[in-house]
């Protein structure tokens, strides 16, 4: 992509964006998330591909695509990640040769079927956890001497103890990031988590967790990518 200079650090980000549209003859007519009304209405859909340049905090289109209806890939939401899955395996080359190696998404692709299916094709995720996921924090310390399966958890993460968290920065007053190398079993494998801390009120603090598949990704860095999606 010329339009971004070689030395400009970029990405790439997918998201679904709903069309309002009525009548029994339009293609790939069907429910979909509207993310304006907080539910599925009826009408269309597009997922759109694009590079986006961090430098400039930019974003070029590189594909879009209408999701078919459920009458032509079946009602699985599982056949719906397998489409957006499949738009990415299209443009996975030219992607690959500007040097994208991570994807940003929204919750709506946090889902194992999702971030496997983009592992296995190459690509790193960037995307976003609910605020009570359930992880557990990995067993670093030092195995005792026994037989059998060494420990690789150390118990289940609580979201009010941030006394294991590692502090990143501080965003401005009263809210801040801090990380952590955590396990998620609902979707099989240990991801970087990067929580912001909102303290702002003493009464009731609040939190928002992204995650990457790369374990060694910087977590500053992680965060602005996803926010870069926007």
């Amino acid at each position: 992509m010329d339009t971004i200079p070689n030395t400009n650090k970029r990405i790439a980000a997918i998201d679904a964006s709903y069309v309002p549209k009525s009548g029994k003859h339009s293609y790939g007519i069907d429910k979909f998330w509207s993310g304006v009304a907080g539910k599925s209405q009826k009408g269309q859909e597009i997922s759109s591909l694009a590079i986006i340049d961090l430098d400039y905090n930019t974003a070029y289109n590189l594909s879009v695509e209408q999701t078919p209806s459920s009458d032509e890939i079946g009602e699985e939401e599982e056949n719906r990640i397998d489409f957006y899955l499949q738009q990415i395996k299209k443009n996975k080359e030219y992607l690959i040769s500007h040097g994208v190696k991570h994807i940003a998404t929204d919750g709506l692709y946090s889902k194992k079927r999702f971030i496997d299916g983009l592992v296995e094709i190459g690509f790193h995720q960037v995307g976003r956890l609910r605020s009570d996921a359930n992880l557990r924090f990995l067993y670093k310390c030092p195995h005792p001497q026994r037989r059998g399966a060494k420990k690789k958890y150390d118990g289940k993460v609580k979201y009010d103890d941030f006394s294991r968290w590692e502090f990143v920065t501080e965003i401005e007053s009263g809210v801040s990031l801090v990380t952590a190398d955590l396990n998620s079993p609902r979707f099989k494998r240990n991801l970087k988590v990067v929580k912001l801390l909102d303290q702002r009120d003493p009464k009731n603090h609040r939190h928002i967790l992204f995650f990457s598949t790369d374990l060694n990704i910087d977590p500053l860095e992680l965060f602005e990518m996803y926010r870069s999606r926007f």
